[in-house]
């Protein structure tokens, strides 16, 4: 999870309401991948919605994932395997025991591919990084070869070599190569994946310590099929 929440105001108004549990929320377009939650006009949450259909969504306000929690919540928790969302926060957000911290900025999942990518765009345009270079918009990592590649919009960790390679707005973790003559494009690589020469990968997801043969192309789905 990539956020810009400010935890110091978090704490702050959660010490402030004298309630059981602050969570922090932020605005998104499209809510039906995550938490919904319907508030007063005291930023007390009345109601939570897990994974609306866009038609239903209490509002466009998600759960972002970083709460504030009081002692005695542990009372409510059941026993065993439970889910905050469902087996707690339902049962004390009509006691009005809850508070809705919206803040702007970013806030970013990470939870699938997309999103991953997403993340790491987040955290070059933040200057989120302590090492590595920004090199025409693209982060490198230390210690990568980089020959006669054409990088657009990438991130490359450590130990990485590209060789005459095409990567368009994609991420390749550490300890990967990618062979001469080859175009991945919003493509994820797995740490120590190995990409053949001429290769053509496009929305694929290359699993850790993969071998992608010569010339392999595919559009979407992942690498190794899985």
């Amino acid at each position: 999870m990539i956020t810009s929440l400010d935890i110091s105001s978090l704490i702050k108004a959660h010490n402030a309401s004298n309630v059981l549990a602050t969570i922090s929320l932020y605005e998104v377009d499209d809510p039906t991948r995550f938490g919904v939650v319907k508030i007063n006009e005291n930023n007390k949450i009345l109601q939570f919605q897990e994974k609306p259909k866009l038609e239903d969504a209490y509002s466009n306000l998600i759960n972002a994932g970083t709460y504030v929690l009081n002692p005695e919540i542990l009372e409510i928790m059941p026993e065993g395997p439970h889910s905050m969302e469902r087996d707690v926060f339902t049962k004390i957000a009509p006691k009005g025991e809850m508070l809705g911290f919206e803040f702007e900025g970013y806030f970013v999942d990470a939870g699938t591919p997309l999103s991953w990518l997403e993340s790491c765009k987040t955290c070059f345009e933040s200057g989120r990084w302590s090492s590595g270079i920004n090199q025409e918009n693209n982060w490198i990592a230390d210690n990568c070869l980089i020959n006669e590649a054409d990088l657009q919009g990438s991130y490359v960790s450590s130990n990485c070599k590209v060789q005459q390679a095409s990567i368009i707005e994609s991420c390749i973790l550490s300890g990967s190569s990618i062979g001469k003559g080859s175009i991945l494009k919003n493509t994820l690589v797995g740490e120590k994946a190995k990409i053949g020469e001429n290769c053509n990968l496009e929305n694929v997801i290359v699993d850790y310590n993969a071998i992608v043969p010569d010339g392999w192309k595919q559009i979407g789905g992942c690498y190794p099929n899985q």
